[in-house]
């Protein structure tokens, strides 16, 4: 609809027709989907099913409560690096969409998981696997 409009509207600045006949139609919006979003027994279920005793545990139960807690993207989180991450002060810098940076905060509980995880599970870097969410730098 949009590029029907703007091809309308070329037409008419272009002087191929008289009058712009398709400045008065409105662009349908397009329907937005609402997010499901998990219920306290999934999400007690989910955290259930990490055994945080095992490094790898303690990583993806780290990784588990901070996306619950921030809402941060897959992307955001995989880039993350040690520097960005202020444990101490409950906080994180993460580059976003549109290469945009910005300030999230966290709780309490991801805080000291992360810290329990940065400084108990956290193998050395080559090891992390596919992706390194908190490499010592970029």
């Amino acid at each position: 609809m949009r590029v029907l409009k703007a091809f309308a509207s070329w037409l008419w600045a272009e002087g191929f027709t008289p009058e712009n006949v398709l400045t008065r139609l409105a662009v349908p919006k397009a329907p937005r989907t609402v997010v499901a979003v998990l219920q306290p027994a999934e999400i007690e279920r989910l955290l259930g099913s990490i055994d945080p005793a095992s490094p790898t545990g303690s990583r993806d139960l780290a990784l588990v409560v901070l996306f619950l807690d921030t809402g941060l993207r897959l992307s955001e989180l995989t880039s993350l690096t040690l520097e960005e991450l202020h444990i101490e002060d409950g906080w994180l810098k993460v580059m976003g969409k549109g290469q945009k940076e910005r300030i999230v905060p966290f709780g309490l509980r991801a805080g000291r998981l992360l810290a329990r995880y940065v400084a108990f599970g956290r193998p050395p870097r080559r090891t992390l696997g596919y992706f390194s969410p908190w490499t010592s730098s970029r």
